[in-house]
């Protein structure tokens, strides 16, 4: 009887392996077979490209409603607490108070502020926070709605940490994550520290820790990092003097990006630990997860915005400014332009094509070989071959290592 089992255990996980083991072959088989298609259709120019894109058509069906603040510096240039954390806040009374209870019910040893500024709510958010306001360590303010870029932004101008950490309204700091954070920060003298974070629905239970590490990148390493990071403005405590010339672009969704193409940029070094410190509330209500589909475009219209940012700082045009563009402009506006008929896609196209051009490097960089594709299909204007590198990217993982910017 005991030999029959371990004879059928055998069998079964016989089965198992042959079958990943094609399964391997199979994939590989397709993807080959898709290299060598890719190969082609991106080489391949499409005749008239020029014509194919009309700047009053694209300004008429997706015309710019954001712009980039340039009020830099601080209200007060002194520092004279250790952390400022930053709360943008706009219709949250479901969450308002969890967000407020999780930072200020923290035991640290650090002098904080907590910055609130109210973006015009219309419910009862300013009730449930005039709750909090007798604790001396929140600093309250108002402004009619400007949306969220703008409400951090004036929080940053007005902020006295000699670190800034950004908090949404809607989510959660896992206990102890301020000393976390604060600490390695001290400890290494890094100007960014960058913690773990966790997703959750309607409950938030802290999951199990794992034997805490960090790890420090500085240089090549660093540069390495910022490739395969994701591009979130949370969980993270920034060094004040990195927002000297550095705002969020006002009026538009994915403005976390400057985090990853500018601020970890200007850091000399960023730290980074396993620690839970963040809870994401997945909320489907969320400015980034809402109903409003053309929002998505915001992706196309900021990364402009982006580049004038990164400018203002003297960030080179280099193979990491370039390699972070071809995912944002020709993965992640795959995405987000995924629900548009063809023709106001083949708009979006052509307008990231004239993105990438602007941005690409004058000396001949080093790319991946799906980033090379992706990078001949966008700038020889042809569409389908766009259409078909991006999918297959996406689908088969095919480039894993770089993260995708949101």
């Amino acid at each position: 009887m005991i030999l029959f089992r371990k004879l059928k255990s055998a069998i079964v996980l016989l089965f198992i392996y042959t079958k990943k083991f094609i399964d391997k072959i199979i994939s590989a088989a397709k993807i080959t077979g898709l290299t060598i298609k890719c190969l082609f259709l991106s080489s391949r120019k499409p005749d008239k490209i020029d014509s194919e894109f009309n700047e009053k058509d694209f300004d008429l069906f997706l015309p710019d409603h954001g712009k980039l603040n340039t009020d830099f510096g601080f209200i007060d240039n002194a520092s004279t607490v250790d952390l400022s954390i930053i709360i943008a806040t706009y219709n949250a009374e479901k969450y308002i108070k969890d967000c407020l209870d999780s930072i200020l019910n923290q035991s640290t040893k650090f002098k904080i502020e907590v910055i609130i500024v109210n973006d015009g709510s219309t419910d009862e958010t300013k009730k449930i926070i005039s709750g909090y306001l007798s604790d001396p360590r929140i600093i309250y303010y108002e402004q009619a709605n400007a949306g969220q870029s703008a409400a951090r932004n004036f929080a940053i101008k007005h902020s006295k940490g000699t670190y800034i950490m950004i908090v949404d309204s809607d989510d959660i700091l896992c206990d102890g994550s301020i000393d976390c954070l604060m600490n390695l920060a001290i400890k290494t003298k890094s100007d960014i520290v960058e913690g773990n974070i966790i997703k959750f629905y309607n409950s938030f239970e802290l999951p199990f820790q794992r034997k805490t590490k960090s790890k420090t990148f500085r240089g090549t390493s660093k540069n390495k990092y910022i490739l395969r990071s994701f591009g979130y403005s949370c969980a993270k405590v920034y060094r004040r003097e990195l927002w000297a010339n550095v705002r969020y672009p006002e009026g538009y969704i994915f403005e976390d990006v400057i985090s990853k193409f500018v601020l970890r940029r200007l850091a000399n070094q960023v730290t980074v630990t396993n620690q839970f410190v963040y809870a994401y509330r997945w909320n489907q209500s969320s400015t980034s997860h809402g109903n409003n589909q053309k929002k998505k475009l915001d992706s196309v219209l900021v990364f402009p915005k982006i580049v004038n940012i990164c400018e203002q700082n003297q960030i080179q045009k280099d193979r990491i400014l370039y390699l972070l563009s071809l995912n944002h402009l020709g993965l992640l506006n795959y995405i987000t332009t995924n629900f548009l008929n063809e023709k106001n896609r083949k708009l979006c196209f052509f307008k990231i094509r004239e993105q990438l051009i602007a941005i690409k490097p004058a000396k001949k960089v080093s790319l991946p070989i799906w980033f090379w594709f992706l990078e001949r299909a966008i700038i020889n204007g042809n569409y389908d071959a766009w259409v078909l590198i991006a999918k297959s990217i996406q689908k088969y993982k095919l480039l894993k290592k770089y993260r995708e910017i949101n």
